[in-house]
């Protein structure tokens, strides 16, 4: 009882140090959703802040499969939403005759198995207004779905985004732009780099508002996930800007128990007899100054930053950590990061159709 008495008045405090309301209805539903397990409180997050995604829930999967079986079906997009959506929908006996891509370098060639095609071949085709179109894409569904409209490709009844169904989430995760500013030589670090889309990402927003960036230092111990990125830096034009670590970031040095899943929800275990991976304090490595760092990390975001406190407390960088995985985050990463630095202001913001993706941001 007492820990719990000593939740709740942590969880008051957080709430009273939040900047804006946007922040405070967001971290008292998911307070509620935590206390109570209902699911009701993440359906009014995504339904207030969602920015057009519908809720997603358990098994809608399932009941769209059962909607579409027996069904002509082409998905537009072969990449890793494609990929998501074509192995549920093989499970479920929903057959896809083509996959549509815009990428010329893609057409006439396979994705699992399914032809890839043009736009305006699928349009083409005699049977084309019969199709269901399943956009597979999680940050231009808006942009495919109007190109549809425009080229009369299909009828609007017939387009299903994969966010109406699956789990997806916001392209500006991480980088809400009411809460960051960046400047001139900024210095990134990206624990949990999976693809390196979070710094992509970065990247576009420094060059879309003409700035350069000094560094990138980016952290991923998934083996699978760690040579994907090394093979896109190796191929990037600002490779040597880029300091890729195959480990993860700790509140100290060690080797750890790590459970290796390839799909971006790799996360340290004490189970023993999983794989082990090294883990790193950024503080004994750093050296430049640190201005912005993201951290998606399974739950072990607290004793990274417990890792990098010294850091932070002379860099006091931009700050967009994941909060959703435990529970306990909730409080005990707000509470420390104030304790650090009691200049940072705090914000809460929600970037999926879930429960997941909820980010704090603390900035100076």
């Amino acid at each position: 009882m007492s820990e719990q008495i000593n939740s709740n008045e942590n969880m008051d405090w957080v709430y009273s140090q939040l900047e804006d309301d946007e922040s405070k209805q967001i971290y008292d539903n998911r307070r509620k959703y935590i206390e109570s397990g209902d699911y009701s409180y993440i359906e009014t997050i995504v339904r207030k802040f969602g920015k057009g995604l519908e809720p997603y829930y358990k098994g809608k999967e399932k009941e769209k499969c059962a909607e579409l079986k027996n069904k002509k079906i082409s998905i537009w997009g072969g990449g890793k939403y494609g990929k998501h959506c074509i192995d549920l929908f093989c499970e479920n006996g929903v057959n896809i005759s083509y996959v549509i891509d815009n990428d010329s370098s893609r057409w006439n060639q396979y994705y699992e198995g399914i032809l890839v095609v043009s736009p305006e071949y699928f349009k083409n085709l005699d049977d084309n207004n019969e199709y269901y179109v399943i956009i597979c894409s999680a940050f231009s569904a808006e942009d495919i779905r109007k190109q549809i409209l425009e080229n009369k490709i299909v009828a609007e009844t017939n387009i299903v985004r994969y966010s109406d169904f699956m789990l997806a989430s916001l392209k500006d995760q991480y980088f809400d732009e009411q809460i960051l500013t960046f400047g001139q030589n900024e210095v990134l670090v990206d624990a949990g780099c999976y693809d390196l889309h979070t710094c992509n990402e970065f990247i576009k927003r420094i060059n879309k508002n003409k700035l350069n960036f000094k560094k990138i230092y980016a952290f991923e111990p998934d083996n699978i996930q760690y040579d994907v990125c090394k093979q896109r830096i190796n191929n990037s034009a600002y490779k040597e800007k880029f300091q890729l670590f195959k480990m993860g970031l700790w509140s100290s040095s060690k080797d750890i128990y790590f459970n290796e899943t390839n799909d971006g929800s790799s996360y340290v275990t004490d189970e023993k007899g999983t794989n082990k991976i090294q883990v790193v304090d950024f503080d004994s490595i750093a050296d430049e100054q640190v201005t912005f760092v993201k951290m998606d990390i399974e739950g072990s975001e607290l004793e990274a930053l417990k890792g990098m406190s010294r850091t932070i407390c002379a860099c006091k960088p931009k700050l967009a950590i994941c909060m959703y995985h435990k529970p306990e985050d909730m409080w005990e990463i707000p509470m420390y990061l104030k304790k650090l630095v009691p200049e940072y202001r705090l914000f809460v913001r929600h970037y999926s159709n879930s429960d997941l993706e909820t980010v704090l941001y603390a900035v100076v």
